[in-house]
This record gives C-alpha cells, structure tokens and sequence, in this order.
C-alpha cells in the first residue's frame, strides 16, 4: 500500500492515468464545491470532466439558465443595474445564452417555462428589491481561497450580508432549483439526512453543504460565523433561511473530507448512474464524450 505525501492511503486497482499520476494531480489539486459534488453525481464523469476535458465548469441548458439568473442578481446587488432593468435584460440574455435543449416533459416546453419563471421574478422589482431593503450587502462574488484540513478550497460567495434589522451577518446564495422542501418528515424518513428551515421546513442536508463550507472564509473575513445561511430559491419564488449550527457545520466538513478520500482512493472509474439516468441524459455535460451515454459521439 503506498501513503501519499497528503496522509491519505491509496490501493492501486489497475493501470490507468490516475494510478499512475494521482499523487502528482491531486496533491497539487485546488478543490472546489462543485468538483465534489460532481464526483457523487457519477465517479466517471468526475474522471472526464476533470481528467480528461480538464473543465472546472459545467455547461447545458439548467447550467446556462442558472449561471444568467446569478450575473443578473450580482449586477443588481453591485449597482450595475437598475432593479427595473433586470427583466429586459433577462429577455435579451435568455436567447442568446439559454440553449434549447431541455429534456422532453409530456405537456410542457421547459424552454418557455423557465423564461416564464425567470422573467416573472426579474419583472418583480418589488420582490428584488427586498434584498436591498433587508440587506446591507457586504461582498458580491468575491473569490475566496481557504482550507479544510490541509486540502486547498476556492469558492465565489455569491452575496455577504448584514440584516439592517438585526446587526446580524448572514450569507445569502442563489439557486435556480427546483422546490427542495417537505412541510413534514414520515416515520420511516432517515432524519439525519434533513435540515430545519427557520419557517419548520425540511429540507435535504446537502442542499446546504456548499454553504457551510463558505462559512470558513466568510469567518476568515468577518472574524465570526453568519447567523444564518440563506438560499433565495429565484426560479420557483421561495426562500429557504437556516439558522448556523456548528455541529452541521462539522458534518459537512467530513463530507468535503471524505468525498476527497473517496478521490484519492477510486482507480477502476466506473459510471455510478445507469445510462438511462435523468443526469446521463439531460444534465451530465460531458455525455457526448461518455462510452456509457446514449449521447456519445465519440472520443474528445
């Protein structure tokens, strides 16, 4: 068994790119939320994407949808636009960044339903506004390099906040996902895997994992924790506040952690979602280049 320079034990499995040059590519590697989250998404498209595409971004019709609601909502908060500006600039945006290629719905046209969903909240000043009027915005996007353990992290906070009620510091994200919640749990629901909202709803641990890590540079920053952490859910107009916890806090630590020794020890990168999968089909972008999707054209 050999021990890398990082501490973390590595079992070669078979002669491949990374069990030859894993110590070399991932001791030097510059972690990220997003990269971990891809590799529990499927362990060979974490392989393609970083490996073999060398990507640290995600492209595609949800991707491309998000990453305009985000530019959007970090114009306003940094004064570049006008609340009343935003839905034109949406309509300009949505057609010349959003590609068409949203997976088929019997009865809908996702196309058409998230412009409308877009354009409905950007054409609300009102509702924009309201981060202004609670918020004292202390950051927007600000690139942040921190460490977990010994592993080097870099992460964009998308807004650091002061409630002008309250004197409190929180931190706020974007998301342009869809309804995460339950109003209640069942019985038979593992309760370890759900987070209390403030409002008594449920919502799935990881959701906030991201944001728990952000809280390591936002207290490099700011000299203390945010008092909460806050997803303003744009497509589907809600908002998700969750009060800090240190021992979440922790646990989503141990998952960065463990999620990078899973890294270091995978070898044989096998997909980890069948081809018929939702993500292999619609969601995954590096299925055109994937042996094992039903959209592959081929070696990149």
């Amino acid at each position: 068994m050999k021990v890398l320079k990082s501490g973390i034990n590595y079992i070669p499995k078979g002669e491949n790119l990374l069990s030859n040059g894993l110590e070399f590519i991932l001791d030097n590697k510059l972690w990220s939320y997003s990269c971990l989250e891809s590799f529990e998404n499927c362990h060979y498209y974490w392989y393609l994407n970083y490996i073999v595409l060398k990507r640290s971004e995600e492209s595609g019709c949800f991707a491309e949808f998000g990453s305009l609601g985000h530019s959007l909502l970090e114009a306003y908060l940094k004064g570049k636009l006008f609340s009343f500006e935003l839905a034109d600039k949406f309509t300009e945006e949505y057609k010349e960044q959003v590609p068409d290629t949203f997976p088929p719905v019997r009865g809908e046209r996702l196309y058409d339903k998230y412009y409308d969903q877009g354009l409905e909240y950007f054409a609300d000043t009102d509702r924009v506004e309201k981060l202004t009027d609670t918020y004292e915005i202390l950051g927007v996007e600000d690139d942040n390099k921190f460490h977990i353990e010994n592993y080097k992290f870099t992460g964009k906070l998308d807004a650091e906040c002061k409630n002008i009620k309250t004197g409190e510091l929180e931190l706020l994200d974007h998301k342009s996902k869809s309804a995460q919640h339950k109003k209640r749990l069942m019985k038979k629901t593992d309760h370890s895997e759900w987070l209390q909202l403030e409002d008594g709803r449920y919502v799935p641990r990881k959701l906030f994992h991201q944001q728990y890590l952000y809280c390591i540079p936002f207290k490099n920053k700011f000299g203390e924790y945010p008092k909460y952490l806050n997803l303003n859910m744009f497509r589907i107009n809600d908002w998700y506040k969750l009060k800090f916890n240190e021992k979440d806090f922790e646990i989503a630590k141990q998952w960065a952690i463990d999620t990078i020794k899973e890294i270091y020890n995978e070898c044989e990168w096998k997909p980890t979602k069948d081809g018929t999968d939702f993500f292999c089909q619609y969601l995954c972008s590096g299925s055109p280049f994937c042996k094992y999707s039903p959209n592959y054209i081929g070696e990149k």
